[in-house]
């Protein structure tokens, strides 16, 4: 099964309100079921993240709760394939800001992390669910920083659950590791270690391989480079930092994923006019790296990209300004470890302004969700998600289904398969 979710924003009479909705499919994106508002609030919801296991379905994200000035991450769940959702549940309990939720689960531990905001000073919190979403945890402050931490990401490895984020004070990627499930985290460690500014940390897991990789501004030039370093030992240890980029130019928007001893990183290259998608693969559980390759090769401007791998198969999408306001989703896939890749192919092939993609692969199929404008007007107009998917390892695509259909503008789309599909 197919599962998507996305913000809606609608205005009626000078009030805009913002509901989470959930589309499913059932047959392997033929078609899509009537969008289900699970959010269902009278204040405003964002920046929804989505997770399924088996016939269960998790969404979190944050809410203007319980006054506009304050923010609160919700939670709910589906144990019949998202055909009901549980009754909300706010996971944070606090009352401050709270934001940017990220949510991974293991069987039935579900682990939820986010930036929470106290007397100007905003640390990562954590909590955990051993019991399928039935009750969580008091959310535990796993970073206890002096400053800012923000942008926080996670991954898990059976008891093993991996956090990274950026610390303001030196602008550096900090990480912690709990070996139990979530219940406790080792000190935090500055993986970075850098006297230039760090951005967008991402992070891949693959049994006790930890992979990170970050943009990196170079300290007495003008120009950010992509960084990389991995640990060995369920990150006890991390390697030096390695720059993977390596270009004259900006690089920006990392993505990583991992397949086997394959480590696949993309990003925004900006040595050609516009920018394009570059990519380098290690086979060596990430101890070299290729040379990048330029794998958009248009006369646009690529940006945004997100990857997917599959046993040996590598799938990258991005949307590409092909005029200077119409914007379209482009697909390219390598089918040998990312030693070649495909011509690029428009995907969304439409006059309007298709932005965002977020991929996800199960077996032979891709699928890719996007936003797409849907009135004349494209640059204020509003936003309807669209979908595509293909059935042949991306050699051809479907025609773009508008799967939200929904008056007001739509954002934020995420996408899941279920193990089952």
């Amino acid at each position: 099964m197919i599962f998507t979710v996305w913000t809606n924003s609608t205005t009626t009479n000078g009030t805009t309100t913002r509901d989470i909705y959930f589309s499913k499919s059932t047959d392997n994106g033929g078609t899509f079921s009537f969008p289900d508002n699970i959010s269902e609030s009278s204040s405003s919801s964002n920046h929804p993240k989505l997770a399924v296991s088996n016939n269960n379905v998790y969404v979190v994200w944050h809410e203007s709760f319980p006054s506009p000035n304050i923010s609160t991450i919700f939670f709910t769940k589906s144990t019949d394939n998202g055909g009901t959702f549980s009754q909300i549940k706010n996971i944070s309990s606090d009352t401050n800001t709270s934001g940017e939720p990220e949510i991974v689960v293991d069987e039935d531990n579900i682990h939820v992390v986010w930036g929470t905001t106290v007397n100007s000073i905003q640390d990562i919190f954590f909590t955990v669910s051993n019991d399928n979403g039935q009750t969580f945890g008091i959310p535990d402050n796993i970073s206890e920083s002096f400053g800012i931490a923000y942008f926080p990401k996670i991954a898990v490895v059976g008891r093993f659950v991996f956090v990274i984020w950026i610390q303001n004070s030196s602008r550096d990627i900090f990480f912690t590791v709990s070996d139990n499930h979530g219940n406790t985290f080792s000190q935090t460690k500055n993986i970075s270690n850098s006297s230039g500014s760090c951005y967008e940390p991402q992070i891949a897991v693959s049994g006790e391989m930890v992979y990170v990789v970050w943009r990196q501004r170079i300290p007495g030039f003008e120009n950010e480079e992509i960084f990389f370093s991995r640990s060995g030992d369920f990150g006890q240890t991390f390697s030096e930092r390695q720059n993977i980029s390596n270009t004259p130019a900006e690089s920006r928007h990392p993505q990583i994923a991992v397949s086997g001893e394959n480590v696949y990183v993309v990003w925004d290259d900006w040595s050609q006019p516009g920018g394009e998608i570059f990519f380098v693969v290690s086979n060596d559980n990430g101890q070299t790296f290729s040379q990048p390759e330029n794998i958009s090769h248009n006369t646009g401007s690529s940006h945004y990209p997100q990857i997917a791998a599959s046993a040996d198969n590598v799938y990258v999408v991005w949307f590409d300004y092909s005029v200077p306001i119409n914007s379209d989703i482009f697909f390219a896939r390598s089918i040998d470890n990312g030693q070649t890749f495909s011509e690029p192919q428009n995907i969304s092939n439409n006059t309007r302004r298709s932005r965002y993609p977020q991929i996800a692969v199960s077996g032979d199929n891709v699928y890719v969700v996007w936003r797409n404008t849907v009135t004349e007007d494209i640059i204020f107009g509003n936003y309807n998600i669209f979908f595509a998917v293909s059935n042949d390892n991306g050699e051809t695509f479907s025609q773009p289904e508008n799967v939200s259909h929904m008056d007001g503008s739509n954002r934020d789309p995420q996408i899941a398969v279920s193990s089952s599909s």
